[in-house]
């Protein structure tokens, strides 16, 4: 099996042949690219038609010769070719979710279509059927069948409105321009198809996933063939399509906005996200009820807020520093400045924004409009986090009140852990340090110091993160922020480095994952060590907590992969003659807050006899 690095080099690889060929010949190569798709639709369609038709020969032998109802019912031969031919069919029919928004009529903002006729005049595109304004700081142009498999497309434009707060009509005119370049291309068509191939076969081995047999394999075969392949041959063409659209936004706005309108967009999304969506966020810890205002209070922070010239100049050098690469269809912001021959420049907004001079009497309810929906999509994801905080706070005061002056280095990296959570991230710089100051190899504590350093002591960073970048549980986020640290920095040999040693850490990882979370008939159990008294009998009260449970036992699961954070198994043995459903121990994993790796392991079924292992080998609970 190929690692994530030889996969990795391989499209790299694929890539680069790609760009020669559309370089050398762009017909043959949009040919190419075109058959390939072609062949992706071709196989499933031909599957569909050669299922069905061995499904009507079923039938027709089933009236010619009796005789083979038997085999046929049997082999089930006859029920799977329908069920095949329906999920290929479904794999086709790749959906496109309409974005969510506030959806825009020319009626309540005459400005802004009158600009978007203007426009489509100029480029001579097709109807636009419809403009939403997004939550994102973004704008782009979507093209969603109407029906489905056949096409028919709607064209839709979404507008973000954190874009249209940040930017001046100049600026905007030239991001509008660009986007409309991709629909006066035809890049959406072409893109949506290439898209709805790559997605039609996820859908198809999705459908197979529990699948098994000769011919599923084949699928497979082919799937992880035809993907990368596919993926390869076709980037070219996405990042060219974003050097033509810019072209069409210089041409039609002017190079010089087309130039500023990028800058300003780097510049004014990082700032507005660390300066104004950051701290919002960050009260999800403190507040029970997500902000009622976030857009509103975003037009404010426009209006109202500039970034310093030292914090534009950093982005600014930042983004200029990061080259073109694979990981992006995108080109990099140096390469599309070099495009239009234009030198990187901030320019900031000094009339009103986009947002004001194109929405006019429509921008506030506008803002209600998101303001609501993102109260909507946060509402679960900030009450889990204030939750999540209210308990650390608990947990640090139970803590803070049975901890002795001179705590085991487990407290104090718990009380380390709950203060980041419960405090704030900055509070528990001390604890960590405390912490590796007793024992200097800690992973958690060195992932934990390294990432809250990135932005303030990159240098200590690098120290503490390095320490644990071999870590087969913490390796891979510390290798991955060091190579966002580096990428940042704009050392790209050392990105280079970094993204191999991510790589490997993946792979590591990924190892590390299946051997914690499966208990194979071969693993070797033990006693649980290093778990108190206090632990065993917490673990055991919750189990009693929670009801239908007779006995349990935990053992200790031996395993290769970061020995120093263990795994143990739980067995437990269900009250009552009834069968519990399958799902019983799920529910009761659920149930549990335990600070451990484990596995439960319900005394039923097929798993009596690991069960029976757990409770040779290792202690009962009650």
């Amino acid at each position: 099996m190929q690692s994530t690095a030889d996969r990795r080099r391989d499209f790299e690889r694929r890539v680069e042949r790609a760009e020669h060929q559309l370089q050398a010949s762009p017909q043959r190569y949009l040919l190419r690219v075109a058959l390939m798709a072609g062949l992706g639709y071709g196989v499933i369609w031909g599957l569909i038609g050669l299922s069905l038709l061995l499904f009507l020969a079923c039938v027709v032998l089933m009236f010619v010769a009796p005789a083979f109802i038997g085999f046929l019912l049997a082999s089930k031969i006859i029920f799977l070719l329908p069920i095949l031919a329906w999920v290929l069919f479904r794999a086709l029919s790749v959906p496109f979710d309409r974005p969510s928004g506030a959806l825009v009529t020319a009626r309540q903002a005459p400005v802004l279509f009158e600009e978007l006729d203007r426009l489509s005049r100029h480029l001579k595109l097709p109807r636009l059927h419809e403009v939403i304004l997004t939550p994102e700081f973004n704008a782009g142009i979507m093209q969603i069948p109407r029906l489905g498999v056949l096409g028919w497309p709607r064209n839709v434009l979404m507008l973000g409105m954190p874009m249209l707060l940040a930017l001046s009509p100049d600026q905007m005119r030239a991001i509008l321009a660009h986007e409309a370049g991709h629909l006066a291309r035809n890049h959406a068509r072409f893109g949506n198809w290439i898209y709805r191939v790559r997605m039609s076969w996820y859908r198809v081995m999705t459908g197979f996933d529990r699948m098994e047999g000769w011919a599923i394999s084949v699928f497979r075969k082919f799937f992880d063939w035809y993907t990368p392949a596919f993926d390869a041959l076709s980037f070219p063409l996405a990042r060219q399509n974003e050097f033509e659209a810019d072209a069409v936004g210089a041409d039609y706005a002017s190079p010089q906005a087309l130039a500023e309108a990028l800058v300003a967009t780097e510049v004014l999304a990082d700032w507005s996200s660390s300066d104004y969506w950051q701290p919002l966020i960050d009260r999800a810890s403190r507040e029970s009820e997500p902000e009622a205002h976030a857009f509103s209070k975003l037009e404010a922070f426009f209006h109202e807020e500039r970034p310093e010239q030292a914090r534009v100049d950093t982005i600014v050098e930042r983004q200029m520093r990061l080259p073109t690469d694979y990981a992006d269809t995108h080109p990099s912001l140096s390469d599309r400045l070099a495009a239009v021959r234009h030198r990187p420049r901030f320019a900031g907004r000094q009339g009103d924004s986009a947002a004001v001079g194109w929405l006019g009497d429509f921008l506030p309810p506008a803002l209600d409009i998101l303001d609501r929906l993102w109260v909507e999509e946060n509402a679960v994801p900030w009450q889990e986090s204030f939750e999540r905080a209210e308990a650390a706070r608990k947990e640090l005061e139970r803590l803070g009140a049975t901890m002795s002056d001179d705590p085991k280095l487990s407290e104090l990296l718990k009380k380390a852990q709950l203060t980041e959570v419960a405090v704030a991230p900055e509070a528990a710089l001390a604890l960590y340090e405390q912490v590796l100051a007793r024992a200097p190899d800690q992973p958690v504590a060195n992932l934990a110091l390294g990432r809250l350093l990135v932005d303030a002591d990159a240098t200590r960073a690098i120290d503490h993160l390095g320490r644990v970048s071999e870590h087969a549980i913490y390796g891979f986020d510390a290798c991955l922020t060091l190579q966002d640290l580096y990428r940042r920095e704009g050392q790209n040999a050392e990105v280079a480095v970094w993204q191999d040693k991510t790589d490997q850490a993946y792979d590591r990882f990924q190892q590390a994952q299946f051997e914690r979370t499966v208990l194979l008939e071969s693993d070797t159990l033990q006693a649980p060590r290093g778990l108190g008294r206090d632990q065993l009998d917490d673990i055991a009260d919750q189990l009693k907590a929670i009801g239908g449970i007779k006995h349990a036992f935990i053992a200790e699961k031996w395993v290769s992969s970061a020995p120093d954070v263990p795994v143990y198994v739980i067995s437990i043995t269900p009250r009552g003659l009834l069968p519990k459903p399958n799902s019983w121990a799920e529910q009761v994993v659920a149930e549990m807050n335990v600070d451990l790796d484990f596995l439960l392991i319900p005394r039923m079924g097929q798993l009596k006899s690991q069960a029976r292992r757990i409770e040779r080998e290792g202690l009962r609970l009650f």
